[in-house]
């Protein structure tokens, strides 16, 4: 098979440790050159969570390796197409070898073509990029929509919404409702499509009043999404790897906008429904305004639902978070994960607490003043109701090592000492149950292994203490029997999947859920998105596909590690950040990102199963049969909506998803992408919201029919 004429090279790897390779090696690479384009056309077929990948190594005049970058790599199916990089070369290159290769120690991952390869000397390179095009052709405006400049439409949270997002005919509305309960949080999305340039932009809405009584102002918050620049991963596919612009990435306020002619603005407008809201529809009206001028004046109506949320106990949510030492900072940091429904926290570093190794074990200073001290401290009095996870730092075992190696009676002397007074110190000072993450993704890192399984048997000799270990279905045949035993949480990468390369297999899913469950273990995902631009698959994992799953909780790096509290406006600046909420900073509102309130929303729908579940039992506890009858009919039509959604979307790309539409690769290496950024589940977006309403519909009905409504 070839894309030009003659013949292609053709690499596959049957078994795990194989490599396919082909190398051209000692080509002479010219003085002075700075930069090499690398240009290859690549085919790709059943590909299984793998990479086919065209990479440059240099060397010097004695054949030494100077530096090798991998600058071309295809992870999904494609027809031949072609792929555009760039490699820096060092001083002192005198040769260069490329080589087309799959490994990863991948087992039958498919099949991958290179043709057509080529090396070119360059004076720069040109960056490469994804743009996103919608190809919809402009709507006609109506004559009010001319007079105002814009137009209105909406659409639902859960679906990126780029700024030349053109409007579809049923997408225009007249008027914004919502439906929510007591005490919860609930977004409905307002879009202005700019027919010319708009100045002065703003969206405000009033307090809303009904017969029951009134929302305040004060209870919508406005804010609008703000578009930025995000770098992308390599594992997740030739359209999702590279820098993109103009990404819908979080939500600011902002005194007034300007808005370009044929570009989409997006606010969020979120009404926090006091918790004594009394049930009924309350009215209120948006107003959008042109430099100080009343543009339009629209509706807007909530519904306030007769019953409360249950609260999920039992279940995780939440974040990682850097433990911090300002007092301000923690305060503002717990209070807002709370408001996101997150339950529990995971704390990353070193303790801070004052140790030295006195007679072979390990003094600790409590002074108060230490950063685990702080930051337990602070979750106490929060309103978590799920044990804190730590993922704890070198320091201690670096410190334990003094006393001996780590395989010896003295390390684990000193090691156990210290871990026994943290959980002793815990008990006396009230703090959250502390689970214990003694290394990072060490199953994916196998140069960790080894210390990680000494420190979780060193942890499970302590009466009491609780362990986890993440990434092991990365490469699930490092979690050995031994490993398995000292986990009692196992955090899986993505999803419901016991092999990251492979397809789902439910069935499989399902007695290994019988077997953990058996054995007292809990089953949490993670990383399910890392650019918290990806609303969609954060709210299905968190919500509806984690109650599927039957999983016990669900947690994603990260809330705001990468943020330096001295100089919190440089994250604003790098595009390849991870985290769920921008900080506040000089001329920069902060704010969350849209991923972090579509997790909000994937809490409030499990927290919606969870209401409807407790009504159905205590129907069949103590109901009519009545009762009894509309418990087994509403279980069985979410089961039936829930049965719809699959988990197709997992592998390999931490439910990423990817574009419905046509997608290209450009000659100079940029990338073109069309249509929804979707997980294949099987859900269509609006589908969130409508299962939600039928939850809400059975709760009510049998409230009715059980009597003392809204009783748990």
């Amino acid at each position: 098979m070839a894309h030009a004429a003659g013949a292609s090279v053709c690499g596959g790897v049957e078994t795990r440790a194989d490599d396919a390779v082909w190398s051209q090696t000692g080509v002479a690479v010219p003085s002075g050159v700075k930069f090499l384009r690398v240009m290859a056309w690549m085919k790709a077929e059943d590909v299984r969570s793998s990479t086919g990948a065209v990479a440059v190594h240099f060397h010097d005049a004695d054949g030494a390796s100077l530096q090798e970058s991998l600058v071309v790599a295809v992870s999904a199916d494609c027809d031949w197409s072609r792929y555009v990089g760039y490699a820096a070369v060092p001083e002192g290159t005198v040769t260069v070898s490329a080589h087309c290769f799959v490994g990863y120690a991948f087992t039958k991952c498919g099949r991958f073509w290179w043709d057509d390869l080529e090396l070119c000397p360059v004076d720069a390179p040109i960056e490469p990029v994804t743009q996103y095009i919608d190809d919809t052709p402009p709507p006609v405006p109506t004559g009010e929509e001319k007079e105002r400049g814009f137009i209105l439409f909406s659409r639902p949270p859960q679906r990126a919404v780029f700024p030349n997002a053109v409007p579809l005919a049923h997408e225009r509305i007249e008027e914004l409702s919502v439906s929510a309960c007591p005490g919860e949080r609930e977004p409905v999305v307002l879009i202005l499509h700019a027919l010319h340039g708009l100045t002065g932009l703003q969206v405000t809405v009033g307090a809303l009043s009904g017969l029951s009584g009134e929302i305040p102002a004060t209870a919508t918050e406005v804010r609008s999404v703000r578009y930025m620049r995000r770098s992308g991963q390599t594992r997740w596919g030739p359209f999702n790897e590279t820098i993109m612009h103009d990404v819908p990435q979080f939500l600011e306020r902002r005194d007034s906008l300007t808005i370009n002619a044929g570009r989409s603005q997006p606010y969020w407008l979120t009404v926090a429904v006091p918790e004594d809201a009394r049930p009924g529809r309350y009215a209120g009206l948006v107003r959008v305004t042109l430099a100080g001028k009343t543009m339009l004046e629209m509706p807007l109506a909530v519904d306030v639902r007769p019953f409360t949320l249950a609260n999920p106990e039992g279940t995780f949510f939440g974040m990682y978070a850097r433990m911090r030492d300002d007092a301000v900072w923690l305060r503002e940091m717990l209070a807002d994960l709370r408001a996101h429904g997150m339950n529990g926290l995971a704390l990353c570093g070193a303790s801070g607490i004052p140790m030295a190794l006195e007679d072979g074990r390990v003094a600790l200073e409590w002074t108060g003043a230490s950063a685990l001290e702080k930051n337990l401290t602070a979750c106490k009095g929060a309103g978590f109701t799920e044990p804190m996870l730590w993922l704890m730092s070198h320091t201690l075992p670096n410190l334990c090592k003094q006393a001996g190696p780590i395989e010896s009676e003295a390390f684990a002397e000193a090691y156990c000492s210290a871990i026994e007074g943290i959980v002793a110190r815990g008990k006396e000072a009230g703090w959250p149950e502390i689970i214990f993450q003694p290394v990072d993704e060490p199953f994916e890192w196998e140069q960790r292994m080894a210390e990680n399984q000494r420190l979780l048997e060193l942890l499970k000799s302590i009466a009491g203490v609780r362990t986890e270990g993440d990434g092991m279905n990365g490469k699930w045949g490092n979690f050995t029997p031994d490993v398995y035993a000292l986990t009692d949480v196992i955090n899986l990468h993505d999803g419901p999947m016991l092999d990251r390369h492979t397809a789902v297999d439910m069935r499989a899913w399902r007695a290994f859920r019988r077997k953990t469950r058996a054995d007292g273990k809990l089953i949490w995902f993670y990383n399910i998105d890392l650019t918290a631009w990806h609303p969609e698959p954060v709210r299905y994992m968190t919500g509806f596909g984690l109650w599927k799953a039957d999983a016990d909780g669900i947690i994603e790096w990260c809330y705001m590690c990468p943020v330096d509290p001295a100089a919190p406006e440089a994250v604003y600046s790098n595009p390849a950040a991870l985290l769920y909420r921008y900080p506040a900073a000089p001329g920069e509102s902060g704010g969350p990102t849209v991923a972090y309130e579509a997790a909000r929303e994937g809490v409030d729908d499990y927290r919606y199963l969870l209401t409807l579940r407790q009504r159905i039992r205590r129907a069949h506890r103590e109901g009519p049969d009545a009762a009894r009858e509309l418990a087994d009919e509403a279980w069985k039509d979410v089961r039936t909506c829930l049965a719809k959604a699959s988990f197709n979307g997992c592998t390999g790309v931490a439910m990423q998803g990817n574009w419905t539409g046509k997608c290209e690769v450009l000659p100079d290496g940029r990338r073109v992408v069309r249509g929804d950024h979707k997980v294949p589940n099987g859900w269509e977006f609006h589908e969130y919201d409508a299962l939600r309403g039928r939850i809400a519909h059975y709760v009510e009905e049998l409230d009715k029919l059980l009597g003392t409504e809204g009783r748990q």
